[in-house]
């Protein structure tokens, strides 16, 4: 059935609330830190470009004008010379239930968990969330393992830290969380008890977060970044010198 303000709340939501207030808040560090064919980056912007055209393909019948503006300003030759002209597909990749359970899991953690840094943050004990070591406790052993699934990932995409915007994040008991300066108070989202404290690391230069001495002095060109943003420079210097050559 028509309903126009039933679509436009739909796209509104999901422009503030998954793009803005999540995604593109948890992307800023794959787009800024990495080398530039860093894959975790290149995977970040085929999700933007497979975002970009999809949207403007839904926001063409009721902005036409800002839809055909979008797609004529793409920064990358499209088949399609209009917006208007691209077929209705879905996205190929597979999303079962179980991904958007994670999902679901992680955004629930990133509210319990930022309610914690403001009061951080509004104590003066914190300015960035970057400087945060954040603490979880969960009497759940399902809802833990679910948790643990996040943090052990090895893509540096899904571990809890790049989706938190913190430092480092690690399990222990109630007791630990309970001894921290600043905790959850009352029942969470996730059931998970929430403690912050401040990171015990040194902060890099380059990308402002916080690892231990062991990540830093690897290059004496960079000595006060991070591995990673190391390799990041190095990359970019290499890049350079045979644009050069």
């Amino acid at each position: 059935s028509y309903n126009f303000a039933g679509a436009v709340q739909a796209l509104n939501r999901f422009c503030v609330s998954d793009l803005s207030n999540f995604y593109l808040d948890t992307a800023k560090d794959r787009l800024y830190i990495p080398s530039l064919d860093s894959p975790r980056r290149r995977s970040c912007q085929t999700v933007l470009k497979i975002l970009l055209e999809n949207l403007s393909q839904a926001l063409a019948p009721i902005l036409p004008h800002l839809a055909e503006d979008l797609w004529l300003n793409l920064p990358y030759a499209s088949e399609h010379k209009s917006v208007f002209q691209r077929p209705w597909t879905m996205p190929d990749f597979p999303c079962d239930g179980s991904i958007v359970e994670e999902i679901d899991l992680a955004r629930a953690l990133r509210n319990d968990v930022n309610k914690v840094l403001e009061s951080a943050r509004q104590d003066k004990f914190l300015g960035a969330s970057s400087e945060a070591d954040v603490v979880l406790a969960c009497s759940d052993t399902a809802n833990l393992a679910k948790f643990q699934n996040l943090q052990n990932a090895n893509n540096d995409v899904d571990q809890l830290k790049y989706l938190l915007l913190v430092s480092g994040v690690t399990f222990d008991d109630q007791t630990t969380v309970d001894s921290l300066p600043f905790k959850s108070e009352g029942e969470t989202e996730t059931g998970l008890q929430v403690g912050v404290r401040k990171h015990p690391g040194q902060r890099c230069e380059r990308c402002w977060n916080h690892f231990s001495a062991e990540s830093f002095g690897q290059s004496d060109d960079f000595p006060d970044t991070c591995l990673r943003c190391v390799e990041a420079l190095e990359a970019r210097n290499i890049a350079h010198a045979e644009a050069l050559a």
